[in-house]
């Protein structure tokens, strides 16, 4: 058996080499070192479970793997994968909440259990730990967060690297309450009064010069009553903390919440200098702190699954554009906007449907009939809805008897055209198209899906291919997931064994033509309401979106509907054409990214785009991006013989 001592020697040796542990003094290793835990976990192992109660410690793992996954609607989400010297689940250190994901051991583990309780204490005499901390904190549940030398902190996500001054550090504290203060001869009562009065949860106690000298909060009024030895006669003076802990105008919310968690207090007070010796200018409160934080992801999502009214879920819907906004001003990779963008809007969708299912059941007394899948179809099933554009899905139900087939497909019918109404009031438009669940021919049974997917795959021609193109792409969002594996096993089994309609497929995506000129110049719309705009949807992206699917048909790759996924793996399987797929898929988020910032900058769907609203560094990245689509569409004629067909 190890020695204890020997045991912490080695466990101390393996901490130090990476942060926040590498940030610490000999002192703080030493508490850290006296309550940490090791724990060995079997491939497949659930560490925690999204939406459980947070542990008393965090963790780090010292051999192995760790997966991190999100449930939404019926989807897992893989969001990234931990190894060796990784920390993961720091939430109770951060915050007493619920964990925002589950983890799995992905392989044979070995976990360092840290107290979460010791780490508050080496946070609060530790200035690097803390802002380390609290810097993954604010990077999100998928974060990790490394340290490069003289490169400060990084943020890394499941797919970019952004350096935390760009989404949490240089974003200063916008919302400060104007302060309620009173003098040190006040008396507790009167203090009181003062603060129910002006609707607050503190006042700061000044000087003649409005310096702080004090503040007295809500909780300490209770705790003196709790104790019974409240007199409200006492001047504040008496009672006040003191000193005040202060910060100057400008301060980020990173140092705000760091310096709130250092002393524990929900009560900030902003001075002009951040020194007690300048007058008081606001205050600052963890409501405020958590009001920032609701324009997270994470926070938005659960908001909307509190909502009930429509209305309600604009309000919030219409936060996630702030939230784009600022992810397009900081230059975030496509592929990570569009995952949030995605989860949001599926978030949305599944409280749709719950919304509708429960007014059928008040209004007609009528639950849900049978088994049923809601699934995205087009740019939502790819998970590449950036900005809100028309509603596209449809409804797979089970396969029921004859007698119970009409009243059956009329519930889900009835479903999906309250779920397009609430969609619509959230900013969704509808399908010009009529591609939803509330048309007939768009809501059926499982049987019904496979039959009319085997019509299109025997008997291709324009118009088949359209719907296919369209109804390949989809994605579960809520209900019976197994519903969609079936559907998707027996269409690869039709396309197999009909080659030939991969051969349509091929002469449909290459019969784009390139998007420039024979002077390099943009083909712009020749007449109509987008005359003299270019068509970045229908000459940009599509053909890259064609392209890629049909390629990974041909590769029989199953259940991979995202265009840069498919252009990742294309890159793997191909390694000839490896090149060209890398630059398919650097094509394809650049158009994600200038479409989403054309929609953002004209409150729309961004699909037409006026040249003259683009810079030269922006007409650049355009021209470059339609050279993929040449060399794509080329491969193409000569793997499908389409000079033949």
């Amino acid at each position: 058996m190890i020695p204890d001592n020997v045991l912490h020697a080695r466990i101390e040796e393996f901490l130090i080499k990476y942060p926040p542990f590498s940030l610490m003094r000999a002192e703080n290793l030493r508490l850290i070192l006296d309550r940490i835990r090791v724990r060995y976990v079997d491939k497949g192992d659930v560490i925690y479970r999204q939406g459980d109660t947070t542990h008393e410690y965090f963790y780090m793992i010292r051999r192995g793997a760790v997966r991190l996954e999100r449930s939404e609607g019926a989807t897992n989400i893989l969001l990234d994968i931990y190894d060796e010297g990784d920390v993961f689940g720091i939430r109770p250190v951060i915050a007493d909440q619920p964990y925002l994901s589950t983890s799995i051991a992905h392989e044979e583990t070995i976990l360092f259990l840290i107290s979460a309780e010791d780490m508050r204490k080496v946070m609060q005499n530790n200035s690097k730990v803390a802002y380390f901390l609290a810097s993954s904190f604010a990077s999100g549940a998928h974060g990790k967060v490394q340290s490069q030398e003289g490169e400060g902190m990084v943020l890394i996500s499941s797919e970019g690297v952004f350096r935390e001054k760009e989404l949490y550090e240089v974003q200063t504290i916008q919302h400060v309450r104007h302060p309620v203060t009173c003098d040190p001869d006040t008396t507790v009562e009167e203090a009181a009064q003062t603060m129910t009065r002006e609707e607050v949860r503190s006042i700061v106690v000044t000087d003649e010069k409005n310096h702080p000298l004090g503040i007295m909060t809500d909780s300490d009024l209770r705790k003196f009553v709790g104790a019974g030895n409240f007199d409200p006669r006492k001047l504040v003076k008496d009672v006040m903390h003191q000193p005040v802990i202060s910060l100057p105008r400008g301060t980020s919310y990173a140092d705000t919440q760091i310096v709130m968690i250092q002393h524990g207090i929900n009560q900030i007070v902003i001075t002009e200098d951040g020194t007690e010796n300048t007058p008081v200018v606001g205050v600052f409160s963890e409501s405020e702190m958590l009001a920032y934080q609701g324009n997270s992801p994470g926070m938005i999502i659960e908001q909307m699954k509190k909502k009930d009214r429509p209305e309600s879920l604009r309000k919030i819907r219409d936060r996630a554009d702030f939230l784009l906004e600022k992810y397009l001003s900081q230059d975030v990779s496509a592929r990570f906007i569009s995952d949030v963008m995605t989860a949001i809007n599926d978030a949305l969708y599944v409280k749709a449907i719950q919304i509708a299912k429960e007014e059928i059941r008040k209004e007609k007394g009528v639950n849900q009939p049978a088994l049923f899948c809601w699934v995205a179809i087009g740019s939502h099933g790819r998970r590449e809805q950036i900005v809100r554009t028309d509603q596209d899905h449809a409804i797979i139900f089970d396969n029921v008897s004859p007698e119970k087939y009409e009243e059956v497909k009329r519930y889900f019918l009835d479903v999906a055209e309250r779920v397009v109404r609430i969609m619509e009031i959230c900013g969704f438009s509808r399908c010009p198209a009529s591609m939803m669940a509330d048309n007939p021919n768009w809501c059926m049974s499982l049987d019904e899906w496979k039959n009319q997917f085997s019509k299109w795959i025997m008997s291709p021609n324009n118009e088949s291919i359209l719907h296919s193109n369209i109804f390949m792409d989809y994605r579960a969002v809520y209900g019976e997931v197994e519903m969609t594996k079936d559907l998707t096993a027996h269409i690869m089994k039709m396309v197999h064994e009909n080659r030939i309609f991969l051969t349509y497929l091929a002469k449909y995506a290459a019969s784009t033509p390139p998007p420039l000129s024979f002077f390099r110049n943009f083909i712009l719309e020749k007449d109509g309401a987008h005359k003299d705009q270019f068509d970045i949807k229908q000459r940009g992206m599509l053909p890259l979106v064609d392209a890629a699917r049909v390629l990974v048909l041909d590769q029989k790759v199953e259940q991979m509907n995202n265009t840069i996924q498919r252009f990742r793996k294309l890159a793997e399987v191909e390694v000839k054409n490896a090149e060209m797929y890398q630059d398919a898929e650097v094509a394809y988020e650049i158009l994600m990214k200038l479409r989403a910032q054309n929609g953002i900058r004209n409150s729309n769907s961004g699909r037409f785009i006026s040249p003259d609203d683009l810079n030269k560094m922006q007409r650049l990245l355009l021209r470059n991006s339609f050279k993929p689509i040449e060399e794509l569409q080329e491969v193409l004629r000569v793997r499908f013989q389409l000079n033949f067909f």
